[in-house]
């Protein structure tokens, strides 16, 4: 009994298109997969940044006048899990720019890579991109010393 050309499976050549055609979209799933890691990365550590930056702001507005003129140009490190997670550089700058006030500058920055195989936004031996410093500024004004 023969078969008719209807019932006969998928040959060769039908298989290595389709096998071909399913590598290709697959490669661009990839792409938006890794795209979306990335993306990811650096979504988490502004939020991270930005938590860190409000943390210092809400302890400068508790401290007197005096004690938070001295807090100019201070830099401390945070790592964020503490003991094994990404470090933030805190940088805080308190200065008079208008009579009766004070102007508070709380900036964190950080590192992230980019690049082929940085998904996890960290410098490895997988990673061939190159690291990226990035800073995210919180300002906020209180009354100084000769406020009305």
């Amino acid at each position: 009994m023969s078969r008719s050309p209807a019932e006969q499976g998928l040959g060769t050549i039908e298989i290595l298109v389709a096998l071909t055609l399913f590598s290709v979209a697959m490669l661009g799933v990839w792409g938006m997969f890794m795209l979306s890691l990335s993306s990811g990365v650096v979504a988490e550590t502004a939020s991270i940044a930005m938590n860190l930056a409000r943390a210092r702001v809400e302890i400068l507005r508790t401290m007197p006048v005096a004690t938070l003129l001295a807090e100019n140009d201070i830099t401390s490190i945070a790592q964020v899990p503490p003991g094994q997670g990404r470090p933030y550089t805190i940088r805080t700058t308190v200065r008079q720019a208008v009579a009766g006030f004070l102007d508070i500058a709380v900036a964190v920055s950080w590192q992230v890579a980019y690049g082929g195989g940085c998904a996890s936004g960290n410098a490895s031996a997988n990673c061939s991109g190159g690291l990226v410093t990035q800073t995210r500024t919180l300002e906020t004004r209180v009354r100084g010393p000769d406020a009305p």
